[in-house]
């Protein structure tokens, strides 16, 4: 354990259902948990935290998926509506695929390995929820003038290893919030070691 006499606590900080990012296992005291407020889901976090001021005391941030500006790739603007004619049509699998391919940008060959995969059943019986990530997402910028509002200390958090976009993105997201940081942990990927991520989360929730 990373620290003694501690409960452990599970935090998903990214808000694709299909869980492309391991979930993040952190040693974390219930208590702390309880008093800072551990939400799942970058929006909808954020949201919590803009609409009820001081009911949030920290938020942690791992790797919002935004496109840090109107220039940069983003997924297609329909893919909400697109996971749901999918899934209404029974295409489950094609609704898996579609987000690692189009809403992510996963290669075809990764594409391909993935529905191979022991756990690519799992992908199947989650992708009605795909909608649901769409839709809170919206147009996939970062929503600067909400963030700008929200008042709760917060750190932004990105693997230097990832996508060039998400480190990007965790910094101007960070900018334009004002009790915010980013902080990239180099060498890492979406799949972020634990072992790696706790420390900056243990010392950012106990001080």
């Amino acid at each position: 354990a990373v620290v003694q006499r501690v409960a452990t606590v599970l935090v998903i900080a990214c808000p694709h259902a299909l869980g492309l990012a391991v979930p993040l296992v952190v040693a974390i005291s219930t208590a702390l948990a309880a008093r800072n407020g551990i939400l799942i889901r970058n929006r909808l976090a954020l949201e919590a935290a803009r609409l009820l001021p001081g009911k949030v005391r920290k938020l942690a941030l791992w790797e919002p998926p935004y496109s840090p500006d109107a220039n940069s790739r983003r997924p297609p603007l329909d893919a909400a509506q697109t996971f749901h004619d999918l899934v209404a049509a029974g295409k489950r699998g094609e609704a898996a695929e579609y987000f690692m391919a189009q809403v992510v940008g996963m290669p075809a060959d990764f594409v391909a390995f993935a529905r191979s995969q022991p756990w690519w059943a799992g992908q199947e019986a989650i992708a009605h929820t795909l909608e649901y990530d769409a839709r809170i997402m919206g147009d996939y910028l970062i929503p600067a003038e909400r963030a700008a509002s929200v008042q709760t200390p917060t750190v932004v958090i990105a693997g230097g290893a990832d996508f060039a976009f998400m480190t990007k993105t965790a910094q101007v997201l960070a900018g334009v919030m004002p009790h915010a940081r980013a902080h990239i942990l180099e060498g890492q990927s979406h799949n972020v070691q634990p072992e790696v991520l706790a420390p900056v989360l243990i010392e950012f929730f106990t001080n």
